[in-house]
């Protein structure tokens, strides 16, 4: 089925930046696979995307069985190949840190941080034998500097990046690629899910910073492009880019903005 194009693997494909993602790829003539906890889902974009150029698999990628049985079967389609991993899949869930039940706490680590580490594992051997594979892992804005209302998502997508830098030179032995992308927040189902009130939060630091919601299709252009270029680090967007300047070079004036917005928005909540 491939016919010896390359291919590419997506996490939280069904929706989102994984669907904007695989619609890329496919215009650039790659055969993907489209992984998702959401079957049915994967399958409709399959299905629209043309059976020659996807094939859809279930995968919970909090769970490394699920990661094995959806990489072998991918596998079989691509004869053993893998050009690109791209870890996309993730859940978030805003309020204090104080107020999460720990359920919830666990559940995004082993989704974002835990999945990313058993997908990695998972394809290792494709990567490998496929020459000049790479990794792509979608971190966020949130890698920058702590967020408040979303201390757990924060904190996992700051541990995304490091475990990017630290195996894009682990991995340079193997001859893979590893990169990653820190979009701003993007118009999606994950966040517009969330509270209202929480979304307001995030809404105003953002807006504290300058930093607009980006589209599924410029960060799917993003990661085409990190595809094809030797670059570790995709900062999405100027305002991003400042805030990751300000949250390394003036660290006081970044937590102290938001402070101000996050007290002042509490308050708000109490009255």
């Amino acid at each position: 089925m491939t016919e010896h194009r390359k291919v590419i693997i997506i996490t939280g494909a069904a929706s989102g930046i994984g669907a904007a993602t695989a619609r890329r790829f496919v215009e650039g003539g790659w055969f993907v696979g489209l992984l998702d906890v959401n079957l049915s889902g994967a399958e409709a974009l399959a299905r629209e995307l043309g059976e020659d150029r996807a094939i859809a698999l279930h995968v919970d990628i909090a769970k490394r069985q699920s990661w094995d049985s959806a990489v072998a079967a991918f596998g079989e389609v691509s004869e053993g190949r893998l050009d690109l991993l791209f870890n996309n899949a993730g859940i978030v869930s805003t309020g204090r840190f104080e107020d999460m039940p720990h359920s919830q706490i666990e559940r995004i680590v082993a989704v974002n941080l835990g999945g990313t580490m058993h997908g990695i594992l998972a394809c290792l051997p494709l990567l490998k034998s496929t020459k000049g594979a790479r990794i792509i892992n979608n971190t966020s804005v949130t890698a920058c500097y702590g967020s408040p209302g979303a201390a757990v998502y924060g904190a996992t997508k700051a541990a995304l990046r490091n475990l990017s830098e630290a195996l894009a030179i682990e991995f340079a032995y193997h001859g893979i690629q590893v990169s990653y992308i820190m979009p701003g927040f993007v118009r999606t189902a994950m966040f517009d899910d969330q509270e209202g009130e929480q979304r307001a939060l995030l809404r105003s630091s953002l807006k504290s910073f300058g930093i607009a919601f980006r589209s599924p299709d410029r960060i799917a252009e993003v990661v085409w492009k990190a595809a094809h270029r030797r670059r570790l680090r995709w900062i999405v967007g100027r305002q991003t880019v400042l805030l990751a300047f300000i949250a390394l070079y003036l660290p006081g004036l970044c937590r102290r903005r938001l402070r101000r917005i996050t007290d002042s928005f509490w308050r708000e909540l109490g009255e």
